[in-house]
Parts: structure tokens; C-alpha cells; sequence
């Protein structure tokens, strides 16, 4: 397993410090490194602060799959947030009770967030160490919010390097929506 306390923006970080200038994601208009990642993801963690976010609330994410989207997925966890994934392309009913569910109260469709007119609650009983709260299809009923930690999703990454001999110049395709487990894998792998 991964070291006791590590999370997925310390994996992140860790990287960028040792290879600020490797390629860390290529998108339509380019590619982006881990220090190029660094900066607007640390920006937008200050901002979502700023905005009077805690440790442990969800914030919502509805982007399509972009580099801007994974430096939204960064600067909410880097602000100690939870990702509650919402495609964009869902049902509005299913993208409010997904946001109402999982108790969101600020959500990102660009890497501006708009700062709540009321105030911030502490209103979300998700466990200590959260990373994202996925939501299933609702196939068997409702749609059930299931939580990933940061230290499941960081010992899955390491198992993945470990098992199957990633190196520096390997990379993963992001092929599926946020909203599915295997993200985590494909963006942090």
C-alpha cells in the first residue's frame, strides 16, 4: 500500500516538485505539464477557500471531460473538498438531485466558482478522508451516492504502478465520464 496519510493532491504534488516540466496531460489544445497543472489548480483552491469551503464538503463538477476539468478536479481537492461528479449531459432532474443529495452547495461549470450569496453550512456527514462521491445509475431504484477515500483511491494508483510497471513516459487515456470510478484511475494513474 501507498504510505499511511498520503492523498491524491499529495501524489500530484509530489510529481510536479520532481518533474515540473513533464508532460502531466494532453488534451485537443495541447498539452499540459505537472507545473502548468500546479498553478491554476493551487488558484482555484484559494479561490473555492476564499469562498468559504471546509475540509470535507462536497463540491460539485459539472464539466465535460477538459483539461479544465482536471484542474477543477485538483483545486477542489487540493481545498481539502469532496468531488460530487455531475455531467453536464444528465437530465436536469437528475444533475439537481444529485447536487441536493450529496448536500453541494457550490458548483463548478468553469474554474470560476461563484461564491454562495448565504454563507457556507457544514452540512455534509461524508467520512473523514473522502475524495469524490460517485453516484450509480439508480438502476435498482434511486441513484445511491458511493464514497472513494483518498486512501483507496491513492493505493489503487500505486497497486496500478507497482502491478503493471508504469514509468515516467506512460500514459493514460481518460476514456470514460467523472462520474465513473475509473476516472480517478485514468486522471491520478
Amino acid at each position: 500500500p501507498y504510505p499511511d496519510g498520503a492523498d491524491l493532491p499529495d501524489a500530484f504534488l509530489d510529481q510536479a516538485r520532481r518533474n515540473p516540466d513533464a508532460p502531466a496531460l494532453q488534451a485537443d489544445a495541447g498539452s499540459l505539464s505537472y507545473g502548468q497543472l500546479d498553478t491554476p489548480s493551487a488558484q482555484l483552491a484559494a479561490e473555492l477557500l476564499a469562498c468559504g469551503l471546509q475540509a470535507g464538503m462536497p463540491v460539485g463538477l459539472c464539466m465535460p471531460r477538459s483539461a479544465e476539468a482536471v484542474v477543477a478536479m485538483l483545486g477542489i481537492l487540493r481545498a481539502g473538498g469532496v468531488i460530487v461528479p455531475i455531467d453536464p449531459a444528465w437530465p436536469p432532474a437528475r444533475r439537481q438531485f444529485v447536487a441536493a443529495d450529496a448536500g453541494v452547495q457550490i458548483v463548478l461549470t468553469d474554474l470560476c466558482p461563484v461564491r454562495p450569496e448565504t454563507g457556507l453550512r457544514r452540512s455534509s456527514l461524508l467520512p473523514e478522508g473522502a475524495a469524490v462521491l460517485l453516484y450509480t445509475s439508480g438502476s435498482t431504484g434511486g441513484p445511491k451516492g458511493a464514497v472513494t477515500t483518498h486512501a483507496s483511491a491513492v493505493n489503487r494508483c500505486h497497486w496500478m504502478w507497482q502491478e503493471f510497471g508504469f514509468g515516467a513516459r506512460d500514459v493514460f487515456v481518460l476514456r470514460t465520464s467523472f462520474g465513473f470510478i475509473d476516472s480517478l484511475w485514468e486522471i491520478f494513474g
